[in-house]
């Protein structure tokens, strides 16, 4: 099963008219087209991948506390922590707070 999620992304900004327009446009992300090969090596490199891909806002502070407590899935290589964007976005579900009425 496929769960999807929006993201904010700051690419999708609606062209500029002058005035600054917050607003960002959503895009909907499919977990089985992330990537399950450690491919994002260290946490700043995960905080933003959260942060603009995700539209999530981690710090690295909170990225360094989930490598190190394993609430995600790491590997070492080359004795640095990575990981997939697959797991962060796993990680990110599973730290979302449920939505009072929200049915699935």
């Amino acid at each position: 099963m496929s769960q999807r999620v929006s993201a904010n992304l700051p690419g999708n900004r609606p062209a500029n008219t002058g005035r600054d327009d917050q607003r960002l446009r959503q895009r909907v992300i499919n977990r089985d087209e992330l990537g399950n090969t450690p491919v994002i090596i260290g946490r700043e490199a995960a905080a933003q991948l959260c942060n603009d891909t995700f539209g999530v806002p981690i710090s690295f502070t909170r990225m360094r506390r989930g490598f190190e407590r394993r609430e995600l899935k790491v590997w070492k290589v080359g004795g640095v922590n990575a990981t997939s964007p697959q797991a962060l976005f796993d990680w990110i579900q599973g730290m979302a707070l449920p939505v009072a009425g929200a049915t699935e």
